[in-house]
């Protein structure tokens, strides 16, 4: 819709037919309007999300405990096993963790070659523990940060007379609050999932396929052993050895409920 004032007319002109008919004035103007419904956006979602900083605080609260011990173990094994962990990577993401088998179907085909299916021995769970980066304390103490941020108040802006820097700050801070809500919520699935990378039964997988003579191990002892995981490994890339600690957080407090009611605004997905 464009206002023509020399003609003391409005025309309704379709965006392609107005781009071409006003050339750059039309695309000065778009890229004004956008830059102006941005920051009138982020202005209402700060409105929305002041009142959620509280239960926001205290959820990060709840996790923290959880996500630090999940780092502390990673760490512990990056330092002591150092590589096994960027082995197990390479092995397994590509299939999303899932382990197969070559099988011999016991026939041939036209040039006389033997004939092999893929079957699946099992899928380790808990992948995001071994993938590249993982530091979930880390994370969670930039997503406090920015928590805080929304304790203090965004300058005052509006489209008639607002100035360009203060609507830049504006959908700045905007910004970094909505990567705050996404990635807390996908931190939350993969702290959770990260704690069962060390389950019995994952490790359990990671030796039956280790015994398997198309696995990349000579031999592997990937097992709990008291309070404690004992790593004995041996593969085409190298040996590793690791006594890790696992302190009582890794497994022992469950994961705070994103569904509760007090804490809706991190199961929302809408800001």
């Amino acid at each position: 819709m464009a206002w023509f004032p020399d003609e003391q007319c409005v025309r309704f002109i379709g965006h392609d037919c107005a781009a071409k008919h006003f050339g750059e004035t039309y695309r000065v103007a778009d890229k004004r309007y956008k830059f102006e419904q941005s920051c009138l956006f982020y202005q209402r979602m700060w409105q929305r999300m002041e009142h959620r900083v509280p239960a926001l605080e205290a959820y990060i609260d709840e996790l923290e405990p959880i996500a630090k011990a999940v780092q502390f173990v990673r760490e512990y094994l990056d330092k002591n096993a150092a590589g096994f962990v960027a082995f197990l990577w390479e092995e397994l993401a590509p299939q999303n963790g899932a382990v197969y088998l070559k099988e011999d179907i016991g026939s041939r085909d036209g040039r006389g070659q033997r004939l092999f299916q893929d079957v699946l021995l099992g899928t380790v769970d808990g992948l995001p523990f071994i993938s590249r980066n993982f530091r979930p304390a880390e994370t969670l103490s930039g997503i406090r940060s920015i928590c805080h941020d929304l304790r203090r108040p965004l300058p005052t802006w509006n489209s008639e007379g607002g100035d360009d820097e203060t609507a830049q700050e504006i959908i700045d801070r905007g910004r970094r609050v909505e990567w705050m809500m996404k990635t807390l919520r996908s931190l939350v699935v993969k702290v959770s999932e990260a704690r069962d990378f060390l389950r019995p039964t994952s490790l359990a997988l990671l030796e039956r396929w280790a015994k398997n003579e198309q696995s990349p191990f000579n031999s592997l002892v990937f097992r709990w052993e008291g309070s404690g995981v004992n790593l004995r490994a041996e593969t085409y890339q190298g040996s590793f050895y690791c006594n890790l600690v696992i302190p009582r957080a890794f497994h022992g407090i469950p994961i705070p409920n994103p569904l509760d009611p007090v804490l809706d605004p991190i199961s929302s997905t809408k800001l």
